[in-house]
């Protein structure tokens, strides 16, 4: 195989670099990095050599040595880190995962401190099964077996806004390994050899060593094989992305960047398969870092559709059913309040005297007015929402408002018994957001009226009923 062509024919349809842009080639001084970095440098494009030294191994140490020899014997300028020895021994994900993100994030800040647009890493189509494989064995969508693309954004393989304007190529993801190792020996280009690629307790080697060579007894082209699949299904998915972009903006709520608001009852009635996928999207981009979601992560968000109390997911993602929205959050965000509710500006308690009218938040009003009942009348109701009425005697002039407060109960008018203000939230299915503002109307201590939920059985509207106490609220005019 001609790996200069491969090479030069994967730059033209990636759409090339920029016209004297220096290309940052990630290189670990094995042989698929050393290939590429050789054959980017024999093709005439400005490159310099990235090298970080995870410091995983007592020999470390000597890769990054390789690696200067190599770049210094071409001419090359580099730049090289060592990562302070033990410090990635803990975190969130496996060892490998800890040791991707932090590559990634050295290229990246290598990357703009030279003024480099494009970082070119030396995946091979090895790679790319080995990928699939993986995937497929964590139970990933057509995101994950698609496997890893030639050319994207940086942004989408870290999750980090900083690294928008970067772009990862992969030149060789087509090449097979073995194609690499011979362009080596043909170049005679001296190669590293990492020892902990031979040690099955990382889940990748296994799968090179074990899995894939099983595999190859049933197919011979196994990796090729894996590698056209995952083409196919990036296209799948390339086409399925462009139509899930004419129904997700229906679905959506304003954007956010610590948590997702989905139209619950628009989300449940679009087919199963549908629902996968934007949940997978939505996880994914809450769980940060280019996170692996996989099947039984997206399953029980699927049966938190259907469920009133919160869910927590993998990835510190939490779901919550929040008036009709459901809510993915990272967990402990905060959100914003909806505008659409009324809103306390403090937690003071409030005493007006009747007539009132009294600014909330958001623009809403909370008025109080007497009148008379009219002759001959036998009760007075009324069905709005943000609206009620008390017997004005029995209630009297003084209306207290405040916020809830812990244990806070009511007895609900028509109810047999009292209920905590908190299971009345629930029921109202008001946002948590909402909550701890929420204005309480209060009479000689007890909670009177939850505003625009439940009013108690206090000072009721009956026959004998002379004079009536009106509250509203009054809504923002939008």
């Amino acid at each position: 195989m001609d790996v200069l062509k491969a090479i030069e024919g994967e730059l033209e349809t990636l759409g090339g670099t920029r016209r004297g842009e220096r290309v940052l080639v990630g290189i670990s001084g094995g042989g698929d990095s050393v290939c590429l970095l050789h054959g980017l440098h024999s093709l005439g494009v400005p490159v310099i050599a990235a090298h970080l030294d995870h410091g995983l191994r007592r020999s470390s140490w000597g890769d990054g040595r390789h690696v200067l020899r190599l770049a210094a014997s071409l001419g090359l300028p580099t730049v090289a880190e060592r990562i302070e020895p033990g410090s990635l021994q803990a975190g969130a994900g496996s060892l490998e995962d800890r040791a991707r993100r932090a590559r990634y994030r050295f290229l990246a800040s290598a990357a703009r401190d030279r003024a480099c647009h494009t970082i070119a890493v030396g995946h091979t189509q090895d790679d790319q099964a080995e990928t699939v494989l993986m995937h497929l064995l964590r139970g990933s969508g057509t995101r994950g077996l698609r496997g890893m693309t030639a050319a994207c954004g940086l942004e989408e393989v870290t999750g980090d806004a900083r690294d928008a304007d970067l772009r990862l190529v992969r030149p060789l993801l087509g090449v097979p390994r073995e194609a690499t190792l011979a362009y080596c020996r043909q170049h005679r280009l001296a190669i590293r050899s990492d020892p902990t690629n031979a040690q099955t307790g990382f889940l990748r080697n296994r799968i090179r060593l074990e899995l894939l060579p099983l595999l190859a007894t049933y197919n011979p082209a196994v990796r090729q094989t894996l590698a056209h699949t995952a083409d196919i299904l990036a296209s799948d998915a390339q086409a399925l992305e462009s139509l899930l972009g004419l129904v997700v903006p229906e679905l959506l709520g304003p954007p956010a960047s610590d948590y997702v608001q989905v139209d619950r009852a628009k989300l449940v009635s679009l087919p199963p398969g549908v629902q996968r996928v934007i949940l997978r999207e939505i996880l994914r981009d809450l769980s940060g870092e280019g996170a692996e979601v996989g099947f039984q992560a997206v399953e029980r968000a699927r049966a938190g559709l259907s469920s009133d109390r919160r869910t927590s997911l993998p990835g510190g993602v939490e779901m919550l059913d929040e008036a009709g929205n459901i809510v993915f959050s990272r967990a402990g965000a905060l959100r914003p309040t909806p505008a659409a509710y009324p809103q306390l500006e403090a937690q003071d308690v409030v005493r007006l005297r009747v007539p009132f009218r009294f600014p909330l938040e958001n623009g809403w009003f909370f008025e109080a007015a007497e009148e008379a009942v009219a002759k001959g009348a036998r009760n007075f109701r009324t069905d709005a929402r943000w609206e009620t009425a008390f017997d004005a005697e029995a209630f009297g002039r003084d209306v207290t408002l405040r916020a809830p407060r812990p244990g806070d109960r009511m007895t609900p008018f028509g109810a047999p018994g009292s209920k905590k203000l908190s299971d009345l939230f629930q029921e109202g299915k008001i946002p948590t957001a909402a909550r701890a503002m929420w204005p309480v109307v209060c009479q000689s201590g007890s909670v009177a009226w939850l505003v625009g939920l439940r009013r108690a059985e206090v000072a009721r509207v009956g026959a004998h009923t002379r004079r009536v106490l009106r509250l509203r609220l009054v809504a923002p005019i939008s």
